[in-house]
């Protein structure tokens, strides 16, 4: 029975223009070279399979020389236990070409296809824009909206059980479609309990429990960890500082020693403000339990970047309707009193009703614990919007005499909606315990 070629497979045969004049640099996977797919430019990115001197160690190895792989496949054929060794580091190649080849987001790079006979190879989308960092040099402006969309395309791997392992600013890239994608991501896998990626990302950007021989494995916090330090590298590269790695001109011996021993983060850069190193102290705790989730890092970006659907068109109307109702207390009081005069209607409104009076419960509940003059909940832009939002709705929810039942599902999805907001602002902010009691209400069990 002839085997069954893979769905991804291209063969060399068709790509044009594929030489070493075509050759780009070298990237974490080996050689890069652009050609012609098809009539569209694409990516080849050359894996180069280093057969280790210990033949039990059977891992797959990235070199990024310019050695050729021809002698090492001739001294693969001679050898049985390096035989025995590329086919297994092949085999991890089509593991990870199958996990990207399923992948489709527009903040993840493109895979066309691969090869895995002779000198195997990605073909790849190409990103005409160049790395995170050669586009920031030109246009600092963007950082926050970059930013965001790594963010965004890591939270897409993190959904699917995918541990990126090795992000730093070259393994973001800005397609032609004007687009921060993330890329570079061959030595990731999908996380289950009996194996973990292993990781062998710069020192710049590692997470400490990755850091030295006592600590291989790569999680999905490591490279919350990672995308922490990617933020403090497009900082400083906006700020034309030099050398704009997260840790400038100090040795990897040094860095690690900062990041292991003694739980350091690299010095602010001077263009950083209070928010924005505040997030990235977050992302970066030395306890990887206590680094913030990536749900909370895609929404605090997206407010970076001015892009939050929810937040930024609110904030204005948000902070002048406290002041005209006389602040949240008495929004909350009079909101709670109208869920409860509604609560005896028709079915459907009585069932709004107690989604939107847990909503100003837990809203209620927020208030007490930040006094006006702490930089808390008070003067927080999406607290406010929040409150502001919730007012509107409960308002149209409750008052409206004719609703529709079509028009009660779109308001009992909207007050859902305001709970998550809720539920993704305790968890960026990290309230303490006594907060913890909004999330205990158990909104999310409302029927």
């Amino acid at each position: 029975m002839l085997p069954v070629t893979p769905a991804y497979y291209i063969p060399l045969s068709e790509l044009q223009n594929y030489s070493t004049t075509s050759k780009l640099g070298e990237g974490s996977f080996g050689s890069v070279h652009t050609a012609k797919w098809l009539d569209s430019e694409v990516v080849v990115k050359e894996v180069k399979l280093e057969m280790a001197e210990n033949c039990n160690d059977h891992s797959l190895s990235i070199m990024s020389t310019s050695t050729s792989l021809a002698s090492t496949l001739s001294a693969v054929t001679e050898n049985p236990e390096l035989q025995k060794q590329r086919g297994e580091a092949i085999r991890m190649f089509r593991r990870e070409v199958e996990i990207w080849y399923e992948l489709s987001h527009p903040n993840i790079v493109r895979l066309f296809g691969a090869c895995h006979v002779g000198d195997p190879f990605f073909v790849c989308e190409y990103a005409k824009h160049g790395t995170l960092v050669e586009f920031l040099r030109k246009h600092p402006d963007q950082i926050w909206q970059k930013l965001h969309e790594a963010a965004l395309g890591v939270q897409y791997l993190h959904e699917r059980g995918i541990v990126h392992g090795d992000l730093k600013g070259n393994n973001i890239v800005i397609g032609a479609d004007g687009n921060a994608k993330v890329t570079d991501f061959g030595l990731s896998s999908v996380m289950n309990a009996d194996e973990r990626a292993q990781i062998t990302g710069a020192v710049h950007w590692v997470a400490p429990e990755c850091l030295g021989t006592d600590g291989m494995n790569a999680s999905p916090r490591s490279d919350i960890y990672s995308l922490g330090m990617c933020i403090v590298e497009a900082i400083r590269v906006v700020g034309n500082m030099p050398r704009s790695i997260p840790w400038g001109v100090m040795e990897n011996a040094v860095v690690k020693f900062k990041v292991k021993k003694l739980h350091e983060l690299p010095p602010r850069p001077r263009n950083c403000n209070d928010d924005q190193w505040g997030l990235v102290e977050r992302m970066c705790k030395y306890d990887p339990c206590a680094r913030i989730e990536i749900i909370a890092v895609v929404d605090e970006l997206g407010k970076f970047a001015q892009v939050s659907e929810e937040t930024t068109a609110c904030d204005e109307r948000a902070v002048d309707a406290v002041s005209e109702r006389e602040g949240v207390k008495s929004i909350v009081a009079a909101m709670k009193q109208l869920t409860i005069d509604s609560d005896s209607d028709a079915s459907y409104k009585a069932k709004l009703a107690r989604i939107y009076r847990q909503l100003w419960s837990r809203i209620g509940q927020a208030v007490p614990f930040s006094k006006p003059e702490d930089n808390t909940l008070w003067r927080d832009a999406e607290f406010l919007a929040i409150v502001d939002d919730a007012f509107g709705s409960t308002k149209r929810a409750l008052e409206n005499q004719r609703g529709t039942l079509i028009s009660y599902t779109e308001l009992a999805l909207h007050g859902y909606s305001l709970h998550r907001r809720l539920d993704k602002l305790i968890a960026y902010k990290r309230l303490g315990p006594e907060a913890d009691c909004m999330i205990d209400l158990d909104w999310n069990r409302l029927s």
